[in-house]
């Protein structure tokens, strides 16, 4: 199965980047994912929703490039499904059964995703009711696919 993760903004954190670093090589061994950064807008130190609305909506036109037939794309997002992590890789080992070729996941950057692009997800998917920084949404769900696919091997890692 082929995992993209789409993140807006790049990892600053030397502490974030080595725990996707491990996570990528743990599951690059037996299913290819790919990570891509996706610029984030600039703005304002304090803005007004004017301007959040419409550095969401450049945000989310660059997104967007990843939607086709051939993939599913999820966004996460705090109000979307919550999972355990054995529903969860139910749900991942589910997917292979779609006839789709990739999973994109979408984790938005400081403002989050914008609504239209939310709307095109099914289904939003929530790491926690709490709302984390793009860099560690990124090593949760990169450490839940990696506990998932254990799981679905029956590998002992998620004990």
């Amino acid at each position: 199965m082929n995992i993209r993760v789409c993140t807006i903004g790049k990892l600053r954190s030397s502490n974030f980047k080595a725990g996707v670093e491990d996570y990528l090589a743990r599951i690059g061994k037996k299913h290819t994912i790919d990570l891509v950064e996706v610029e984030a807008e600039k703005i304002s130190p304090k803005p007004n929703l004017s301007e959040i609305s419409k550095a969401l909506e450049k945000e989310a036109s660059r997104l967007e490039k990843f939607f086709s037939p051939q993939r599913t794309v999820i966004a996460l997002s705090p109000k979307g499904k919550p999972f355990d992590s054995l529903g969860f890789s139910k749900w991942l080992g589910g997917q292979s059964q779609t006839g789709k070729n990739e999973i994109i996941f979408l984790i938005g950057g400081a403002h989050g995703l914008h609504e239209g692009l939310l709307k095109k997800t099914a289904p939003q998917v929530s790491l926690s009711p709490l709302t984390y920084s793009h860099e560690l949404a990124l090593v949760v769900l990169l450490e839940q696919l990696y506990r998932g696919f254990s799981i679905l091997e029956g590998a002992p890692y998620h004990k």
